[in-house]
């Protein structure tokens, strides 16, 4: 009788339980990169190809493995690769960002060579916009043309540069919309919204 029992206890102790297997199978689907491995060389062992290991372990530099990485035998058994998190958006679009700080000035008066709030002229309006904003303009409104993005579709916050038809650069505004302009216009206006008043115009664009 006791042979008997000490024979099942035996033959119990042979057999893998049902969770000890299921571990044991977990660790045979991958083998951990010891220090001086290679891919190859762990193909190799595992009678498959490096490139296939490569595949399903989502490496783009088969030569570059590291020690304690784990490296899945099995298509399977190889986690998805991460997927990459979005890049995060601002809440508040450039454009808009350019119009709201333009509209702090709003009331400021048009001073010929001015760029603060005790005065401004159209350039001063953009140059202290894009400056309060991180932006350094050229002081004057056809250089600021130069520096800017050529587009042809405007967008708000783009700058408006009014022309003499010749090609001459002579006033900047910035865009709101098709109706809508925010510019220091001239002597006894000041900074305010104000509808287009010239179809002789380029844009541009300045990212902040």
């Amino acid at each position: 009788m006791n042979k008997r029992i000490a024979g099942l206890v035996l033959a119990g102790a042979l057999a893998l339980s049902p969770l000890a297997a299921s571990v044991a199978d977990a660790e045979s689907s991958y083998v951990t990169v010891k220090s001086g491995q290679t891919l190859s060389g762990i193909a190799s062992a595992h009678r498959t190809t490096y490139q296939h290991l490569a595949s399903i372990n989502h490496i783009s530099n088969p030569s570059r493995i590291y020690p304690g990485e784990r490296i899945y035998l099995t298509a399977g058994s190889a986690p998805a690769p991460a997927k990459p998190k979005p890049k995060p958006t601002s809440s508040t679009s450039s454009g808009t960002r350019i119009v709201n700080q333009a509209a702090k000035y709003i009331g400021t008066p048009y001073v010929w060579g001015g760029s603060s709030t005790k005065g401004m002229d159209c350039s001063g309006l953009t140059y202290a916009t894009f400056k309060a904003l991180g932006k350094s303009l050229p002081r004057v409104a056809s250089s600021q043309y130069h520096a800017s993005k050529k587009v042809s579709s405007p967008q708000k916050g783009d700058l408006v540069f009014v022309h003499d038809g010749s090609g001459s650069v002579y006033h900047v505004a910035i865009y709101v919309n098709s109706t809508t302009w925010l510019e220091s216009e001239h002597p006894g206006a000041g900074v305010n919204y104000y509808h287009p008043w010239s179809k002789s115009v380029y844009y541009g664009r300045i990212a902040v």
